[in-house]
Order: structure tokens, then C-alpha cells, then sequence
């Protein structure tokens, strides 16, 4: 028999020493594009948030020539905005039985095994949900709904790309959700399961007698909000050019030109044009003169597999250079379009788009990394759950993005997608 445990403290102190300590770093590392937002420094509380600078103009007039003994000029200054953001609350929560806990009271060992089940679970669900928020708008939106509905049936996804339109890429099995149309509550706190991916639409069955109408938001359940803020605010909250996001931490798109991000769309679904990338990749090395931190561009699996159909008549000519491989692990040709630049496919992208972010200017800020809610409290948050026979654990952070720089950063939408990879 193992060390014995002798008080629901000592099970709380197992937990913690093994994951406690490690939590926000097992949790961050897997979380998609986490890491290649740049962790935030020169940030500074004030009220409720946080305050930092973003220059967009410099002091120009202060350098260039004159004739030997000419004159100089009275120098201009620097002009700072400040942004504003208020920091968001991603919450982890875990649950025991006493009676499990009771069976393995006095086996560390086999007490340890249940706890870290209990853990890898929470940890592989806080993964993907990072993962979907660091391209999301900070909304809770999931997805829309692609037709009403009505009983314990079936509800459809649009799928006709963008992040709310990306069929169920951000519908795990057994999420609760609720349905809002407009304001209005639908559909409270359901669970979807039976997801099923199709070519037009994606589906999930509704756990209990519900109604919905057409177009209506798929959420997490409970993070509606009317200022629609409730998560960390992601790329597409930050690389929008006004038209879905008007003003952007507390700074006007219609006030400040360089506020704004590149965005290529159209009025329906188009083919990806390599001519059209190229031009946008061209536009962007311009707009930064050529200094663009970890340069990437970013899409869900489908349009490299639409640029590789559209290469494929080039593999019989001369047009293929060398071949690159993708992060996908597949190999394709290399053609002048990318000028270099690394294809990341990233499975929380939204389908039909690709983004091309200047990640320099594009940063996290962490207020407090996950793990228990307060040092005051017991090592790893354990406590009485009060209405079961249970104990719960929870970890909680602090965090929200933001960018220093917004027209810097290019959305190349609404793409046709090639569902053949399902």
C-alpha cells in the first residue's frame, strides 16, 4: 500500500504537486497559435484594464540633409493612441466523488492515477478552447445555425466559411451550448453530440425538445454578453478592416485609417488565385518594409489542398521549383506566389480563408497564468462541492490579446473550400 492520505487537504497537496506547478505550460503548449502571439511587457493597469501605446507616426522631420552649415529644422515628436483592454477569465474545473476519493485514501499511488485522468481531461478540453479563442472575436460564437429547427432534432451548421461559418470546427462532442438569434435566447444550456461533418453542412443532434430559428448563433453556453466580450478577443477580433468590428480596443476604425487590417473578400465563394496571394504578400512586405516577425500564413487543411489542385497541371512543365513541405506533412510544389513565406496549417482556422498575420505586433498578455484561483486558498483549489457528495478542483487565468499595429496584417476570404479531406 502507498503513503497514506490522511485529510482532503493531503489529496488537494497530491494534486497540486504533481500538476499544479506545470498546469499553464502543459495547458499554453498545445493551444494552437498560443505561442506566436508575443507575450505583452509594456502594458499598464488602469480602472478595470489595461492601457498600451501604438505608434503610427514618427518623428520624420527630425532626420535628412541639409547643405554643410544649413539650418536645421525644429524636430516633430513621435505620435502614441493608447489602446484599451480588459483582461478575460478562462476557467478550468474538475470534479471527484468522495467515494473515489474515499476508495483511494490510503494509495497514494492509485489516488494519483485517478486525479491525473481527472486532470489530462481538463487539460485536453482547455487546450482546444484556447486553440478556437486565439482566432476568435472574443463573442463566445461558435457557429450559425443553417436552417430552423425544432424538437430533439438534428440542427445544421453553415459551412460556408469564416469563423462563424465554419460547419462544427468548433463543436467538440458533449458541449453545452445555448442559441441566440439577435438578442433573444433560444435555446438554453443543450448538449450536442453525434457530430457529423458533410460537404455543405455540418450536424449535431440537440439533447432535449428545443426551437431555433435560421441563422441563429450556435455559443458556449453562458458567455452571451451584449457587448460580446466574454472570451479573449482573437484574430478576428484584430484583423478585421471595420467592417464586422468598428472600434477595436477603445480605438475607431473610421477615426484612424492604420486601424484597419487588409481584407480581401467577395460577394460569394471564390477559387483560391496564387496571383491574388502574391499581390497580398507583396502589399504587406511593402506596408512593413520587409521587417515582419515570424512571417507565416495560416489556414485550416483545405487550401493547400485547393492550391495543390490547382498546381497540379504545372507538374508536367517547368512552372515547379523545389518542393516544400507544409506543416501538414504533406509535400507540395513550390510555386512563385509564397515568395518564400511558410504555409502553417492550423486545424482552428477558419475554413475558406487564409490569414497572414505580422506577428511582431500581435500580442498576448497573461495578468495570471492558469492554476488555483488565489494563493490563500487550499493547494490546487479543492473544495466541498456543497450540493453532491464531491470535491472540486479549479484553476483559473487571466489573459486578452491585442495589437500594437493593425494594417499590417491581411484576411484573404472567402475562398471555395475542398471538403474532400473530411
Amino acid at each position: 500500500m502507498g503513503n497514506f492520505i490522511s485529510s482532503d487537504a493531503a489529496v488537494a497537496t497530491v494534486a497540486f504537486r504533481q500538476y499544479g506547478k506545470v498546469l499553464h505550460k502543459q495547458v499554453t503548449l498545445g493551444a494552437g497559435i498560443w505561442g506566436m502571439f508575443q507575450d505583452a511587457k509594456d502594458v499598464k493597469a488602469m480602472g478595470s484594464g489595461f492601457y498600451f501605446k501604438t505608434k503610427h507616426r514618427y518623428n520624420e522631420r527630425g532626420v535628412g540633409h541639409r547643405a554643410v552649415g544649413g539650418a536645421l529644422p525644429t524636430p516633430d515628436t513621435p505620435n502614441f493612441e493608447e489602446g484599451y483592454f480588459e483582461e478575460k477569465a478562462l476557467y478550468a474545473i474538475r470534479k471527484a466523488d468522495l467515494r473515489t476519493v474515499a476508495k483511494y485514501q490510503g494509495n497514494g499511488s492509485a489516488l494519483s492515477n485517478v486525479l491525473r485522468h481527472l486532470v489530462e481531461d481538463n487539460g485536453e478540453v482547455a487546450r482546444a478552447e484556447l486553440a478556437r479563442v486565439c482566432h476568435g472575436d472574443g463573442s463566445g460564437r461558435l457557429v450559425q445555425t443553417a436552417a430552423a429547427g425544432s424538437s430533439a432534432t438534428d440542427v445544421t451548421f453553415l459551412k460556408t466559411g469564416g469563423y462563424y461559418k465554419s460547419g462544427a470546427l468548433y463543436i467538440r462532442e458533449g458541449a453545452y451550448t445555448d442559441f441566440y438569434y439577435s438578442t433573444s435566447q433560444e435555446v438554453d444550456s443543450k448538449i450536442l453530440t453525434n457530430i457529423t461533418s458533410g460537404s455543405v453542412t455540418d450536424s449535431a443532434t440537440v439533447s432535449a425538445s428545443s426551437t431555433w430559428t435560421n441563422g441563429a448563433y450556435v455559443m458556449k453556453e453562458d458567455e452571451y454578453a451584449t457587448a460580446l466580450d466574454t472570451e479573449g478577443q482573437g484574430l478576428h477580433y484584430l484583423i478585421d478592416d471595420g467592417t464586422n468590428h468598428t472600434t477595436v480596443d477603445g480605438l475607431s476604425t473610421s477615426s484612424y485609417e492604420w486601424w484597419k487590417s487588409k481584407v480581401d473578400s467577395a460577394s460569394s465563394n471564390r477559387a483560391l488565385d496564387p496571383e491574388t496571394l502574391a499581390k497580398l504578400l507583396a502589399w504587406q512586405r511593402n506596408k512593413k518594409k520587409g521587417n515582419i516577425r515570424n512571417h507565416c500564413m495560416l489556414s485550416n487543411a483545405g487550401q493547400p489542398l485547393m492550391y495543390w489542385k490547382y498546381m497540379l497541371p504545372s507538374f508536367t512543365t517547368n512552372v515547379v521549383s523545389k518542393p516544400v513541405k507544409f506543416d501538414a506533412g504533406c509535400k507540395l510544389g513550390e510555386a512563385q506566389p509564397f515568395m518564400g513565406v511558410p504555409w502553417k496549417v492550423d486545424d482552428y482556422c477558419p475554413i475558406g480563408e487564409i490569414v497572414i498575420p505580422d506577428w511582431g505586433e500581435l500580442h498576448k498578455y497573461v495578468l495570471k497564468p492558469l492554476g488555483k484561483p488565489t494563493a490563500g486558498l487550499a493547494p490546487g483549489g479543492w473544495t466541498w462541492d456543497g450540493t453532491y457528495d464531491a470535491v472540486v478542483e479549479w484553476a483559473s487565468m487571466y489573459y486578452n490579446f491585442f495589437a500594437t499595429r493593425r494594417n499590417t496584417h491581411i484576411r484573404y476570404k472567402d475562398l471555395t473550400e475542398d471538403f474532400m479531406f473530411l
